[in-house]
């Protein structure tokens, strides 16, 4: 039950900007997972987890933008439909 792709336009073309979790990401979690609580190389491993974190909210942001200029580029009005679903 989830969405395959971002975004459709009238015309049927499909855009797709879908930013997953990295590799990197995955990792730190799962060190985190091992470390002890209030050991300084959790504190590093966190500090280590927010860096990725906000590099993965620029990346959706960055995409995100690059979406809506693709779309006004392409036309002159810009609607959006939000459902709950």
């Amino acid at each position: 039950m989830g969405c395959l792709k971002t975004a459709t336009d009238a015309y049927g073309k499909v855009y797709n900007s879908t930013v997953e979790e990295t590799e990197r990401l995955k990792r730190l979690q799962q060190k985190l997972q091992r470390q002890k609580k209030g050991s300084n190389n959790r504190r590093k491993t966190l500090k280590q987890l927010h860096r990725e974190y906000e590099k993965n909210d620029n990346l959706k942001e960055q995409k995100a933008r690059e979406l809506v200029n693709e779309v006004l580029d392409t036309t002159r009005k810009l609607i959006i439909q939000d459902e709950n679903i």
